[in-house]
């Protein structure tokens, strides 16, 4: 039941039905702990008792406590509480609704049902007054440079269905004086929103717009909790669902499947990269730049997604598509693919554990080479990822071009579950990411309409997934690096930076019969750092001397390792701040005796950019490699690239690990039985001043060895993943 503040008493009111009365309600932003905070439901209920105490002649201050008519007077209340009662009341309005202290936020059940009911709770109120903190009286919003177009208003998630919901809405300067109404300032809110005009004056309904517009109008937004980004979207699509704090992104994941049951419209499926096909009898195909493309993109630069769904509001971005993509009916559509209107599916879609079903035309793209090649711009590496198999095209268009919406459909991994929704797997270079969505100029499309599926087809497509597994052979060094920034070359820094092993590694290992050597820092410059040990274990034979055996066992070293900390390359996909940490891990005789024959077993971790680790398999790929790199020298051994920001790991907030398979016996290569394990290797920065560490920067080297996994080398691959996942699934 939705509780109500009176603006004349301060005291709390509940109302059953938010329609049968009229009240006023309040947008703003939420004031930071530093400036004072808001003030909760709990702190004003404090003051009312206090109040009340008052009137009944026992002031809880004693006798010389001065008493309050209302609790609007008391001199702990916020000035916001205040102020809003006071513009609401003279303007004749009894009722006021503040989200700060309306909401009892330590009831679980209250607050979920404010967050599904507050849409309703806007678009009720007879007038919503946006108070506007950080705007002085007399600016001007018609000046871009002014306040009131800079206001973090603009910039806060759930203030978008505050602007939309209610019919009138009141601008308001710090000093709670009239700025001007959305009606109004209609023009500069269309420029700083993005939202429609027509939708601002209420010409044309929230709901006509398609479910990817309305994903841009927020995709800028922040809220102070990342699952608020989903919820806060709750009412301007009409859904529902539970709030669920610490689902994290998954909130936004619930979202697109509710939207999906409630909402016929497939440019929810329209998101992340694109490219733009056409066709001529001169030229053949033809697609946009992937450098364009590039720069108009603002989602996930490091993942590599391939999803139905996407993994972050960010993919909507209205930079990430330079149009607007809507629905179009059936029998528009039906024509433009010469089907009848009788053949086209319906929308519905079923989720389940293999991934979402769902029916479409599809084209099949295997006689197309020359088409692959158009998109993938001729790059060997990426084309010998595989290009995808088929396009699945959408029943939705481009506002403005009339261009129709497919997506790239590419089959997965064996035994993984769905399609994978991209061109190729990416390469090394960042504007060869792969494209997930073409749209169709009408040349491309007549072109294509030959290959395309007589019937819809039922194809089931990956949920969602965030392909984060590099490997690439071993980097040239010799690169043009970026500049480095502050905190990389305090990081090469000798004189406060050191470096050593983690004493649980040690004692982890030397339970085992293994040890790590002294770590040592055999390379510093101002662009990278190279780290190196070995992983040992004492020999079965006692060694020799000029006078005969010793007793004690000499060590031998199994592996070799390498760890390198350096900023990425111009030439290379990743930010420019961009923390790069490469493992490399090699055999003591220079050959790599790898005991899965050549074959490669991919665990990676699926985590954002932003993640604090990232965790692969190191093995031999078997991909040739592509122009302008050099033959890769396998007595390197195997090498593992991990990337997050460098502020975050050098303030320890992120740390990087990889998983090798090594041989740990001495067989010959002769012998058909050898003994592996798994290794983990790992590396953090501890600050200086941190527990547990200095009064410097220390790098940390982490070690971990899994139990014997015994396998026959005849075998192959396919005994040794069976052993590999019983092992991991202990």
């Amino acid at each position: 039941m939705p509780r109500f503040l009176n603006t004349s008493t301060g005291e709390f009111e509940e109302h059953n039905d938010p329609a049968l009365i009229r009240y006023a309600i309040l947008s703003h932003t939420w004031r930071q702990k530093e400036a004072g905070g808001e003030q909760s439901y709990q702190d004003v209920r404090k003051l009312q008792m206090e109040v009340e105490a008052a009137k009944e002649g026992i002031p809880e201050g004693g006798p010389n406590s001065v008493t309050y008519v209302t609790v609007l007077d008391h001199p702990q209340l916020s000035d916001k509480i205040r102020g809003i009662c006071e513009v609401a009341r003279d303007d004749g309005y009894e009722l006021v609704w503040n989200d700060a202290c309306c909401i009892d936020k330590t009831s679980s059940a209250e607050l979920s049902e404010a967050i599904n009911s507050m849409y309703d709770l806007y678009r009720l109120a007879q007038i919503c007054y946006v108070y506007l903190e950080d705007v002085l009286d007399g600016e001007d919003p018609e000046r871009w440079s002014r306040a009131f177009r800079k206001s973090r208003w603009f910039t806060r998630g759930w203030t978008l269905q505050e602007l939309l919901a209610p019919g009138h809405v009141t601008f308001l300067s710090r000093t709670w004086n009239l700025i001007g109404t959305k009606w109004s300032l209609a023009p500069a809110l269309e420029e700083v929103t993005r939202v429609d005009i027509s939708v601002l004056v209420g010409r044309k309904a929230v709901d006509s717009c398609s479910v990817y517009q309305r994903m841009s109008w927020a995709a800028r937004r922040e809220t102070t909790r990342v699952e608020d980004r989903a919820y806060s979207l709750l009412g301007i699509f009409g859904v529902h669902m539970s709030p669920i704090y610490g689902e994290g992104n998954n909130a936004f994941i619930r979202l697109q499947e509710e939207i999906i049951r409630a909402i016929p419209d497939q440019s929810v499926f329209a998101w992340g990269r694109w490219r733009e096909l056409s066709f001529s009898t001169d030229q053949g195909w033809t697609c946009s730049s992937p450098e364009e493309a590039l720069v108009a993109y603002e989602g996930s630069l490091e993942d590599d997604t391939c999803g139905l769904l996407a993994p972050s509001l960010d993919e909507f971005s209205p930079s990430n598509s330079h149009r607007r993509v809507a629905p179009i009916d059936v029998a528009s559509f039906a024509s433009r693919i010469n089907k009848p209107a009788e053949v086209v599916p319906s929308l519905h879609c079923i989720f389940t554990p293999e991934g979402v079903r769902v029916q479409l035309f599809c084209i099949d793209l295997s006689g197309l080479p020359e088409l692959a090649a158009a998109i993938v711009r001729g790059c060997d590496e990426c084309v010998q990822h595989g290009f995808a198999h088929a396009l699945a095209l959408l029943q939705c268009e481009t506002v403005g071009g009339g261009t129709i919406v497919g997506l790239l459909l590419r089959k997965n991994a064996p035994g993984a579950r769905g399609l994978e929704i991209r061109s190729h797997n990416r390469c090394r270079l960042e504007w060869h990411h792969s494209a997930r969505v073409l749209s169709l100029a009408a040349t491309a499309l007549n072109e294509l309409l030959p290959y395309l599926s007589e019937e819809p087809l039922s194809v089931t497509l990956l949920r969602s997934s965030t392909n984060t597994a590099c490997l690439f052979p071993p980097y040239n060094l010799d690169g043009m690096p970026h500049i480095p920034g502050k905190a990389f070359r305090r990081l090469c820094d000798s004189e406060i930076t050191t470096s050593r092993i983690s004493p649980d590694s040690q004692r982890h290992l030397g339970v085992l019969g293994f040890a790590l050597q002294p770590l040592q820092l055999r390379l510093r410059k101002g662009r990278l750092l190279l780290l190196e040990t070995a992983l040992i274990s004492p020999s079965t034979s006692p060694s020799r001397s000029e006078h005969g055996l010793t007793g004690e066992a000499t060590p031998q070293t199994l592996v070799k390792i390498k760890i390198t900390i350096r900023l990425p390359t111009r030439q290379e996909f990743r930010w420019p701040n961009d923390c790069m940490i490469i493992f490399v891990i090699a055999y003591p005789d220079g050959l790599p005796r790898h005991p899965l024959g050549g074959e490669q077993i991919s665990t990676s971790n699926p985590e954002p950019r932003m993640a604090t680790r990232s965790i692969a398999t190191l093995g031999i790929p078997k991909i040739a490699p592509g122009p302008g790199v050099a033959a890769w020298d396998w007595s390197k051994g195997f090498n593992h690239v991990s990337t997050s920001r460098m502020e975050d790991f050098t303030a320890g907030k992120a740390s990087h690990n990889a998983v090798a398979v090594i041989r740990t016996d001495s067989a010959s290569t002769s012998t058909s039985i050898s003994t592996i394990r798994l290794l983990r290797l790992g590396i953090s920065c501890l600050p200086s001043g941190a527990p547990g560490g200095g009064d410097k920067d220390t790098l940390v080297v982490s070690a971990e060895l899994s139990q014997k996994l015994s396998s026959e080398r005849a075998a192959g691959a396919g005994l040794l993943t069976g052993a590999l996942t019983g092992a991991i699934g202990e």
